[in-house]
């Protein structure tokens, strides 16, 4: 479990208050606060990670500029930081999808990725990995297991050949958390 510790620089930086206790994931550790200032009482969360790829995706959030993902409001480029909106309210995918309004959420999804592969003002960072670095792994799998697998790498090899109007993708669209 996060302690409050790693957080007090960052609380003071861009003057927030805890709002909540700190709790850590597998690639971070996050607090949800509240912002001061002329945001004042706004909901936020300060995520610190300890991934590299989490630290690009920090990156594309800024890019993305709260158009389809949430807004970052401020990054710490050195140790990749972000202190970002973060989502209220009592609407949950996850509980939708499973109480019969599965078409509810999975609407909402679409709506989001549709925003994110819009076209948009400036050039993405330029740090991001290409698709075929994360389909690595899949080559030597399928060559030991075979079926399904093998037929898996065929199929992607031949998609990442002929790749087309290339896109930021957002590597984690699902309606749980």
């Amino acid at each position: 479990m996060s302690n409050f510790n790693l957080f007090n620089v960052f609380l003071q930086r861009w003057g927030a208050q805890a709002a909540g206790k700190p709790f850590s994931t597998a690639t971070s550790d996050l607090m949800p606060v509240r912002l001061t200032g002329k945001l004042e009482g706004q909901p936020a969360m300060i995520k610190i990670t300890r991934d590299l790829d989490e630290r690009i995706g920090g990156q594309v959030l800024q890019w993305w500029a709260g158009d389809g993902a949430a807004h970052v409001y401020a990054l710490d480029p050195d140790s990749g930081a972000l202190l970002m909106e973060r989502a209220t309210g009592s609407r949950d995918l996850l509980r939708m999808a499973l109480e019969g309004e599965d078409d509810a959420a999975t609407t909402c999804i679409c709506r989001a990725l549709e925003q994110l592969h819009s076209n948009r003002p400036s050039a993405p960072p330029d740090n991001l990995r290409p698709l075929s670095d994360f389909f690595e792994s899949l080559a030597p799998m399928a060559q030991q297991e075979g079926g399904l697998m093998a037929e898996c790498a065929l199929v992607a090899n031949e998609l990442l050949r002929d790749q087309r109007d290339q896109v930021v993708l957002h590597g984690d669209a699902h309606r749980g958390q």
